[in-house]
């Protein structure tokens, strides 16, 4: 396997909202990545203080297969990202919509981890395989037990399906808030429960290998990314924070 399946974490906190604890999330989702037994097909890319100008570049630049969103949503389908400042700019739901029928090339699941993303992310199963959005607010807690065990259960080779049902049955389990809050939306015609994107995108990846001049049919080179410059390879309890991903 040549390609690893990249994860492109976006966050912004916008100091004129309640403080998330994103880089706790990121800690949390790479712990797991890396006790999983496929920990080697992922490789996870954290952009913070993400602002309007930044999505672009960031889609362009790392051609992510996996979008996710950190931080705080508005009724409306909206993301607040950051202004040069450090205060809130909201991001429309079409504009967002519009930037992923643009760029959608490989990616193949958005994971909406904002208060009141329901409905957005059920739009974008019309572009986009799979979606992840909340159908109410979440309490920051809730919301990075769930991310890490749903990406720990991706790098234990799990379907998309049994990830996002593991991921829910880990803040029940935990005696947490919101375990019916985050929802899953396949678009029409994908089979969530036999998508395994690890296996999907190491067979993508030895067809791309047998189309290269002089590359021998079947060889795979898979190598372990380091941690560094970036790209990072690989619960919680109700009393630790109480703050909701919405303003």
């Amino acid at each position: 396997m040549t390609e690893k399946i990249r994860i492109l974490f976006l966050a912004a906190s916008p100091k004129n909202i309640t403080a998330l604890r994103l880089e706790e999330e990121i800690r949390e989702i790479e712990e797991k990545i890396w006790k999983g037994t496929q920990r080697e097909a992922f490789a996870l890319i954290p952009v913070l203080a993400v602002r309007p100008t930044d999505l672009q570049d960031a889609l362009l630049k790392h051609r992510p297969h996996i979008v996710h969103f950190s931080g705080h949503g508005n009724r409306a389908g909206g993301v607040y990202l950051e202004s040069h400042y450090g205060s809130s700019k909201v991001v429309s739901r079409k504009a967002l919509t519009e930037l992923f029928t643009i760029l959608k090339r490989e990616i193949r699941i958005v994971a909406l981890n904002v208060c009141h993303s329901r409905d957005h992310a059920e739009s974008i199963t019309q572009l986009i395989d799979f979606a992840i959005g909340m159908n109410g607010a979440i309490e920051d807690s809730s919301a990075i037990v769930f991310s890490a065990y749903f990406y720990q259960s991706l790098a234990h080779g799990c379907s998309v399906k049994e990830a996002f049902d593991l991921a829910r049955n880990q803040l029940s389990m935990a005696g947490m808030r919101g375990a019916k809050t985050p929802e899953l939306f396949v678009r029409d015609g994908i089979d969530a429960t036999k998508s395994y994107l690890i296996e999907e995108c190491r067979e993508t990846a030895e067809r791309s290998d047998e189309r290269k001049p002089g590359s021998a049919s079947g060889q795979r080179n898979v190598s372990v990314g380091s941690i560094g410059d970036g790209v990072i390879i690989t619960g919680d309890s109700n009393s630790v924070s109480m703050s909701k991903r919405n303003k």
